[in-house]
C-alpha cells in the first residue's frame, strides 16, 4: 500500500489490521478466480486439442491448472475467513498456490503454443492475457500474490513465441510486453485503491464508535470521507496542529485590535471614552489568555512540552506570583498570605517558568472564587518524601467544590457546575493545564475541599538546591517596566508586513515612541529599501507571499555583510506563531529577536532599547 500517513502507534496497528483485511479479501474472492480459471483452462484445452502434436505434453499444464484450482476451492471451502493469527499462513498459501498456477499457465505458452498453428497461438495469447487481466480483480488486494501469478504467465507466453520463431517483425512480442506492463500497473493501482478503501473504512468505523451521532450522520460522514480523501488521511493528525493554526489566525487580527486600542489609551481622550478603551483592552487580553491556554493544553496533550532544568530563585518566583494578584485580592477585601520558610534553599534547579504557570493558575482560581476571607500560598519541605521534594499549597476560603464535582475538575473545559460557569465565567482550562504540568514534573495535583468551605490545592515536586546561589541563579532580563530607556530618538525603523492593518499598527506604535517608520509590504520591497537608505532596525513579518520573512531576513543580512560596515542589521520577527520551534527558525534565519503578536507598546519599546544603537 502506498502509505504516506505518519507512523503513530495507532496507525501502525491500523495498517496491520488493513493488511489482514487484504488477505481476507483475497481468500473471500478465491472461489471466483478458481471457477474462472478452471473454465478457461477447459475451454482452451478443447480449442487447441485438435492441433496438438503431442496431446500428452499439451494436456499436462491444463490438467495442472484444473488440479490447483480445485484444490484451492476445496481448501477455501473447508475453512472460515482466517483469523488474525492465521493471516501469515494464508498469505503464504495464496502466494505459492498462485505462483504454481501462474507457472502452469506459463507452461501452456511454452509447451502448447509451439505445437499449434498461428490462429490458435494468437488465441492462446489472448487467453493468457485475459487470465492475467482477470487476476487484477481477484489477486490485486495483495500485490506480491498478483505478481507471483502474472509474471510466469507473460514469461511463458514470451518464451513460447521465442521458441516458435514467429517474432516477425516482433510486433506480437512487443504487444505482449506493453500489455504486461499495463496489467502490472493496473494491479498496483488496484492494490493501492483497495488498501486505501480498507483504511478509510476502519477509520470511519472508529469515528462512528467514538461519536454519539445518529447512524444517518455516520453514513453522510462516509460520503464526505470519499470526497475528501486527503483530509481523511490526515484525520489522525494531532489536535495541536489545528489549535496552533487557529491561534496564529486569531492573533493576527488581535494584533490590530489590541494595538489600536492601546494607542487610543495613550492618546488624549475624555475620561468616559478612556474607560471604554480600557474595557475593550481588558476583554482583548482575556481572549488572548484563552488562546494561550488552548495552545498550552494542545502542546501538553501532544507531548511536545519539554521541561527545562535551570536554576531560579524560589523567593523571587513567589514574590512575582503574589504581586500579580495583590491588587485584585485587595480590591475584593481579601488577605493574601505568602509563607516561605527561611530554611528552604532559595536557588533551586527546575523549570521555573512552568512552576510559575501552575501557581498563577491556582492563584487565579483562588482569587476568582473567593468572596471574603484570605488566600495563602505556602511552600514547605515534606520530610516523608525525598530530600529535594518541596510541597506547594494554595489555600482559600472561597466557595469550595462539591464532592461529586471533584472527579471532573481537572478535565479540560470543565468547571464544578453550570451555575459556577455562568456566575464566574472562565473556560475551565487553568486547572487542566496545571494538573498536566505537575504530572510532567513527576508530581500530582491534589484537592481537598468541601462545598462552601474553601479549597486547598497541593502538589509536591523535586527541586534540587543549587549551591552558590549568587552565581548559579538564572539572571533574568530586566522587566519592561524597569529597563533603561536609552534608545536614540532619531532611529529609523523599517516595517515589513503584507497586512495593511498590521503595518498601520506598527507604524503608529513606532511613531508614538518617537521614531521614524518606513513601510514595506513585501520582502522584495524591503530589500529595495535597504539599498536606498540606512535603518536602525527591521520589524519583519514572517508569513508573507512570494518571499517569506525568513527568506527576506537572510537576503538582507547577506546584503548588509557586503556593505563597508560589514555587519548584520538587527532584524526582529513579528510573528503570530506562539511556539518555540518557530522562534528557533527565526533565529536560524538570522533574526535577533522574536515578538509574538499581539505586541504591546511596552514590549516594542523594550525590544527597540535592546537592539537599536544608543546615543553616545
Amino acid at each position: 500500500m502506498d502509505d504516506t500517513r505518519p507512523h503513530t502507534a495507532h496507525q501502525i496497528q491500523a495498517t496491520r489490521a488493513v493488511d489482514a483485511d487484504r488477505v481476507r479479501l483475497l481468500c473471500t474472492q478465491a472461489w471466483i478466480g478458481s471457477v474462472a480459471n478452471i473454465a478457461t483452462a477447459l475451454i482452451a484445452f478443447f480449442l487447441t486439442l485438435s492441433a496438438m502434436e503431442s496431446v500428452l505434453i499439451g494436456a499436462l499444464p491444463y490438467a495442472g491448472v484444473v488440479f490447483v484450482y480445485l484444490a484451492r476451492l476445496f481448501h477455501v471451502g473447508l475453512h472460515q475467513p482466517p483469523q488474525d493469527d492465521e493471516i501469515p499462513k494464508w498469505r503464504h498459501y495464496m502466494f505459492f498456490s498462485s505462483l504454481l498456477a501462474g507457472i502452469l499457465w506459463g507452461s501452456v505458452g511454452c509447451l502448447v503454443l509451439p505445437q499449434v498453428d498461428l490462429p490458435r497461438q494468437l488465441l492462446l495469447v489472448l487467453i493468457g492475457s485475459g487470465v492475467s487481466a482477470g487476476a487484477v480483480s481477484t489477486l490485486a488486494p495483495v500485490y506480491p500474490v498478483f505478481l507471483a501469478f502474472t509474471l510466469p504467465i507473460f514469461g511463458g507466453l514470451t518464451a513460447g513465441y521465442l521458441y516458435a520463431g514467429i517474432f516477425q517483425p516482433y510486433g506480437v512480442g512487443a504487444l505482449i510486453l506493453v500489455f504486461a506492463a499495463l496489467v502490472m500497473k493496473t494491479g498496483r493501482h488496484q492494490e493501492t485503491s483497495i488498501a486505501r478503501a480498507l483504511w478509510f473504512s476502519r477509520e470511519k468505523d472508529a469515528l462512528v464508535l467514538d461519536l454519539t451521532e445518529a447512524r444517518a450522520q455516520a453514513e453522510e460522514a462516509r460520503a464526505l470521507a470519499e470526497e475528501a480523501q486527503h483530509e481523511a488521511e490526515m484525520a489522525s493528525a494531532a489536535k495541536s496542529t489545528f489549535l496552533a493554526k487557529m491561534s496564529h489566525e486569531l492573533r493576527t487580527p488581535l494584533h490590530g485590535v489590541l494595538g489600536m486600542i492601546e494607542l487610543l489609551r495613550v492618546s488624549s481622550m475624555p475620561t468616559k471614552e478612556r474607560e471604554f478603551a480600557d474595557t475593550a483592552h481588558a476583554s482583548g487580553q482575556t481572549l488572548l489568555a484563552i488562546l494561550d491556554d488552548l495552545l498550552d493544553l494542545a502542546k501538553i496533550e501532544a507531548q511536545k512540552v519539554e521541561l527545562e532544568h535551570t536554576s531560579f530563585s524560589l523567593s523571587q518566583l513567589m514574590d512575582e506570583v503574589c504581586a500579580l494578584f495583590e491588587l485584585q485580592a485587595t480590591a475584593k477585601g481579601l488577605v493574601l498570605h505568602r509563607d516561605l520558610p527561611a530554611d528552604l534553599p532559595d536557588a533551586v534547579l527546575g523549570d521555573g517558568a512552568r512552576l510559575r504557570q501552575v501557581l498563577v493558575n491556582l492563584l487565579a482560581n483562588a482569587v476568582k472564587f473567593t468572596e471574603q476571607g484570605s488566600i495563602t500560598v505556602m511552600v514547605k519541605r515534606d520530610h516523608q518524601r525525598p530530600v529535594n521534594a518541596l510541597t506547594f499549597t494554595v489555600r482559600d476560603t472561597g466557595i469550595g467544590v462539591a464532592h461529586d464535582a471533584k472527579a471532573q475538575l481537572f478535565d479540560a473545559f470543565q468547571q464544578a457546575d453550570n451555575t459556577v460557569s455562568r456566575r464566574y465565567g472562565g473556560t475551565g482550562l487553568g486547572l487542566a493545564i496545571a494538573h498536566q504540568i505537575v504530572s510532567l514534573m513527576g508530581g500530582e495535583l491534589q484537592l481537598k475541599s468541601e462545598d462552601g468551605q474553601g479549597s486547598e490545592f497541593t502538589f509536591c515536586v523535586e527541586l534540587p538546591p543549587v549551591h552558590q546561589a549568587s552565581s548559579a541563579c538564572e539572571r533574568r532580563p530586566p522587566s519592561i517596566e524597569s529597563a533603561p530607556l536609552s534608545l536614540r530618538e532619531d532611529a529609523t525603523i523599517l516595517i515589513v508586513d503584507d497586512n495593511s492593518i498590521n503595518r498601520a499598527v506598527a507604524k503608529e506604535m513606532v511613531t508614538h515612541l518617537g521614531h521614524e517608520a518606513v513601510l514595506a509590504e513585501s520582502g522584495a520591497e524591503a530589500i529595495k529599501w535597504m539599498k536606498r537608505r540606512a535603518f536602525a532596525l527591521v520589524l519583519m513579518d514572517c508569513e508573507m507571499p512570494e518571499m517569506s520573512g525568513l527568506e527576506a531576513a537572510q537576503a538582507i543580512n547577506l546584503l548588509m555583510l557586503k556593505t563597508p560596515a560589514g555587519r548584520k542589521l538587527p532584524i526582529v520577527a513579528l510573528t503570530a506563531h506562539a511556539i518555540e520551534t518557530h522562534a528557533e527558525k527565526c533565529r536560524e534565519a538570522g533574526m535577533c529577536d522574536v515578538l509574538t503578536k499581539p505586541v504591546s507598546l511596552a514590549e516594542l519599546e523594550q525590544c527597540l532599547v535592546r537592539w537599536c544603537p544608543t546615543t553616545s
